[in-house]
């Protein structure tokens, strides 16, 4: 036992050391000019996408209760969206995504620097905390909201599953038992001691790990599975809500006429690649018509949830009259490189996902340098 917590807290202590290493040698480039080099270098190399966009979620004070039941992956502080915000515009040609997109379409010439943002899902603290900010700033800025969603009580089945898993306390080995039972298969004995240690070790989250997994499934069968789970936790119905969580149309509205662009992150976040033609279609073609109703604008961008999607599906949207969509962290990046006929690199801009924990220095605070290392490194 005494081994084990030294492991676990030697590999803590490896990992901050590794992380102030990775700060200093950043700063220093960054002040030196060594990330600028680095960033004209990638830029002349990449012929497929010469401009940046980023990708938020939600925007939550420290000590916010919702911080607890949302991925870390997913959370920037409100505080750091402003620094950031200020930083982009001293360094970055922040345009709007739309004229980025019609640029790439027709093969315009692109600024130097330019860089959009989006912001994905329709998370309430969109309107209370960043809004505020962009009006402060400015700039402009794309929010792809997932229709269904809007103005509701439904939650997200990976809040839900989130808040279960924080609530009950609920470990990864018993959450992987409640994936056996659920059809994912059984877990050999050497993957049950590796899961073990790592957890031991502190190495890996359960929650992201158990939602990573719950992805490969049917939203009826992720919907089933997080029910029994929640009665199991004695976690009661009503607090799985989504109440407060999520945007109203009238502050959609809102943000809208202050020049906020809306777009459509479908209507369920369901994985398109995972559903039938017919689905797909519903997806595109009924969420851009609940947000153009709503409303009353054109609907221009697509988000693809979880970043996923292939050849067919791009050729669905831009048959659904989309103008552009968007994806994450450049996935697929090799096999769409020679989409020309649809006009597939509108239909596959890539995205450089934003979140507290990549860009925050070891003490907590605001890092340019490793702000500004996070956006090149992803061109």
């Amino acid at each position: 036992m005494y081994r084990k917590i030294l492991k676990s807290v030697g590999c803590l202590l490896t990992t901050r050391a590794l992380k102030i290493i990775k700060y200093l040698l950043l700063t220093g480039a960054y002040y030196l000019g060594l990330l600028s080099f680095y960033f004209a270098f990638k830029r002349k190399r990449n012929s497929y996408q010469s401009f940046l966009v980023l990708n938020y979620h939600c925007f939550l004070p420290k000590g916010s209760e919702q911080r607890r039941y949302i991925q870390p992956g997913m959370v920037t502080t409100p505080e750091i969206f402003d620094e950031q915000l200020s930083f982009l515009k001293r360094n970055f040609a922040v345009m709007p995504l739309e004229t980025l997109a019609q640029a790439l379409k027709s093969g315009s010439d692109i600024p130097r620097n330019a860089l959009a943002l989006t912001v994905d899902d329709g998370w309430r603290d969109n309107y209370v905390f960043a809004f505020p900010i962009i009006k402060k700033h400015g700039i402009p800025v794309t929010i792809f909201i997932t229709a269904d969603y809007i103005g509701g009580v439904k939650a997200f089945w990976f809040y839900r599953a989130k808040y279960i898993i924080v609530k009950g306390g609920l470990s990864r080995i018993q959450l992987e038992k409640y994936l056996e039972r659920f059809g994912a298969g059984k877990i050999s004995e050497s993957s049950w001691r590796s899961m073990a240690s790592e957890y031991i070790a502190g190495d890996n989250d359960p929650a992201d790990w158990f939602m990573g997994r719950l992805k490969g499934f049917k939203a009826e069968i992720i919907d089933s599975l997080l029910a029994k789970i929640a009665i199991d936790a004695e976690i009661p119905e009503y607090e799985l809500s989504g109440k407060n969580l999520m945007l109203s149309w009238d502050e959609i509205r809102e943000m809208a006429r202050a020049g906020v662009e809306i777009g459509s992150h479908g209507c369920s976040h369901r994985i398109l690649t995972t559903l039938t033609r017919e689905e797909i279609e519903h997806e595109l073609i009924d969420s851009r018509k609940k947000i153009q109703e709503n409303l009353d604008i054109r609907v221009k961008g697509f988000c693809y949830p979880n970043g996923d999607f292939d050849a067919t599906i791009m050729e669905m949207v831009s048959a659904a009259d989309y103008s552009y969509a968007v994806g994450v962290h450049g996935k697929d990046k090799s096999r769409i490189r020679g989409m020309k006929s649809i006009g597939g690199e509108v239909y596959a801009i890539r995205r450089t996902s934003i979140h507290d924990n990549a860009i925050m220095s070891p003490f907590g605070k605001f890092s340019a340098a490793l702000f500004y290392y996070h956006l090149i490194k992803n061109i």
